[in-house]
Formats: C-alpha cells, structure tokens, sequence
C-alpha cells in the first residue's frame, strides 16, 4: 500500500507541475474516443489488451498491469502521452506512458497505431552546433649534433570535426522540429507522433515517436521558433 501511495503522489505532482499544460502544449492534448481489443502484435503478443483510440485517431495498447484502472477511464477523458522516465531494469516494451488529465492517473501504454491524418516527415537537414579541431602527432627520429638518436614529436592539423548535431524536421502540418538525438532513424517520409513530457522549462520538452509495437523509436525535440 506505502508503494501505491508513492506512485500516486509522483502522478499527482507530475499533473500539478502542469496547471497551464492546455495553455503550453494545446496539439499534444486529445481525448479518448473508444476501446479496441488488441489482436496481436508482428511477434504474436499481447493479444487481448485493451487499446485506447484516442480523438486524432492514434491507438495505444495497455500495459497489462494497468488494465484495471484503465477500465475506470471513459471517452472523452483528456489525455496525453509522454516519455516513460521511470528507471527499469530490461528494455522496455511499454516505452510511453498516458497521462489522464480528467483522473490524475496514468497508465504505460505502446504506440500500435499513428494519427488519422498521417502526419509524416516531409523535409530534413542537419546541421552541427560547432567544430573541434583534430590534430594527429607525427613522430620521427633525428640525430642531434653530439651524435645521439632522439625521438621528435609534433602536433600536425587535419581539419575540422563537426559535434553536437542536429537534425531539422518539418512535418507535412509544417510544423518545424529540431532532434539531437536517433538522427539517422527519423527521415523523409516516415510517419511520427508527437507527445510531451509537461515540463515547458525544458529545452528539449517534446519527444517525436515513429515506428509502433515494441520497435517503436523516439527521440527528444524542441519546436524550430
């Protein structure tokens, strides 16, 4: 019970750091629109979850050790999926978490299906932030003018590296997305759902889902202003 307590109170805090959420992040909120069955995923699991269909049209499965407060949630309860934090021993198959916003509750969930609309990646470019300069030490052996051998060492310049890189991506809404991270895994064409974690003092408070089932990758982002 000391455990469902703590739980709870994170869950409480996290909504209450989120007094203006509607406010800050107005495309991230949906509600739910019905309760499918899970048939299965590509590897033949999960049959029989619960998946919440959410207002835009996207589909989560239930983890299965929240299915029984999911079942207390109705449509049109206000929701919003984010990036699951908690520290966890094995790689994860529920990554994201729902955050309903009518309960102060939330539930694990995985992405099994994106928006209606099909919003895609519809350009990209990367950039970097800065350079650092690479040098490679050549070495010789000279002789000095007493007769003895010495080893001689010196810096030579190669160029330039670039580090801290970034990658640019507008979505077919033309909305404009910057990510630091996965960079090769979100290109042209690829479908994407946007979800946020509710701290709008973070930097990199957005996180970019493509793929779904348990193959799904995300990446932090931060709107292009």
């Amino acid at each position: 019970m000391r455990i469902l307590g703590i739980l709870a109170a994170v869950v409480a805090f996290h909504l209450d750091a989120m007094t203006d959420f509607e406010r800050v992040y107005p495309p991230v909120i949906q509600t739910i629109a019905a309760s499918e069955t899970f048939k299965g995923d590509r590897h033949g699991a999960f049959y029989g979850d619960a998946v919440a269909v959410l207002s835009d049209g996207s589909k989560w499965k239930i983890h299965p050790l929240c299915k029984e407060a999911y079942q207390k949630w109705t449509p049109g309860d206000r929701v919003n999926v984010a990036l699951r934090k908690d520290w966890y021993w094995f790689k994860r198959e529920h990554k994201f978490v729902m955050y309903n916003l009518t309960r102060a509750e939330s539930a694990n969930v995985m992405i099994v299906g994106h928006r209606e609309d099909g919003l895609r990646i519809a350009t990209t470019e990367v950039y970097h932030k800065r350079t650092i300069s690479l040098y490679d030490t050549e070495r010789y052996m000279r002789v000095t003018p007493d007769g003895r051998s010495e080893l001689v060492e010196h810096q030579v310049y190669c160029g330039e590296k670039p580090v801290e890189m970034r990658k640019v991506l507008v979505l077919s809404d033309g909305s404009v997305w910057v990510i630091r991270d996965h960079l090769n895994d979100f290109n042209l064409g690829l479908r994407v759902y946007i979800g946020a974690q509710g701290h709008p003092k973070k930097f990199y408070d957005f996180v970019l889902i493509t793929g779904d089932e348990r193959e799904a990758i995300y990446t932090m982002a931060r709107p292009q202003k």
